[in-house]
């Protein structure tokens, strides 16, 4: 298991507030639990790839401004959360490919030339 800094630990323990579990359901009604990035209805339960999570547009990295922030949030399924959203985040761009074949992210290295 990954240590946790004392940083991480208290966005970890974030996630586990009323504060929270009040933003999140607020999130599913306003995007009324569709997958903002595929479409998909948000019916399933932890852990199908239909489950709801709710995503931080804008990595938060800590800041409990962004963290609690309900216009940097997102209703999206639990497929695209652990596919594209956690790659970008890893590696710093998108790799999705638009319909002219070349990436659509213009961070991509790509695109940067």
């Amino acid at each position: 298991m990954a240590e946790h800094t004392p940083q991480s630990a208290a966005t970890h323990r974030a996630y586990k507030t009323t504060r929270w579990a009040m933003l999140r359901n607020a999130v599913l009604v306003r995007d009324v639990y569709q997958c903002q990035r595929c479409g998909v209805l948000l019916s399933g339960r932890y852990p199908a790839d239909n489950s709801p999570v709710v995503n931080h547009r804008v990595p938060h990295k800590g800041d409990a401004e962004l963290f609690h922030s309900v216009d940097n949030c997102e209703a999206i399924c639990k497929s695209c959360h652990d596919g594209d959203v956690q790659s970008t985040e890893r590696i710093g761009y998108s790799s999705a490919i638009g319909e002219d074949g070349w990436p659509i992210d213009g961070a991509h290295p790509a695109n940067q030339w």
